[in-house]
């Protein structure tokens, strides 16, 4: 991390900063890498579900709901004109 800049949650070799950048670590958090993804906002929360250790998906203050499956590598869009993402709840659907 850079000056006084924080982490504010941390997914796999993933990570959200206080500043919404998203990083990515290659070596289990010794380095990491911002990554830019084109999007029209900020991001605001990340979240990965338990039972899939290789996905994460952000969410961002202009609405939209992006995915990666690939601990971060690359990330496709989802959903999007929504209203302002402020949490996300990731949860398992057994039938």
């Amino acid at each position: 991390l850079v000056g006084s800049e924080m982490c504010i949650e941390t997914v796999a070799t993933v990570r959200l900063t206080a500043a919404g950048l998203l990083e990515r670590s290659e070596d289990a958090g010794t380095t990491w890498s911002t990554l830019a993804i084109d999007m029209a906002g900020s991001w605001s929360v990340i979240a990965a579900p338990a039972y899939h250790p290789d996905s994460a998906y952000l969410g961002s203050a202009s609405g939209e709901i992006w995915l990666s499956s690939d601990r971060g590598r690359s990330w496709q869009r989802i959903k999007r004109d929504l209203s302002p993402i402020t949490a996300l709840a990731i949860g398992r659907v057994i039938s």
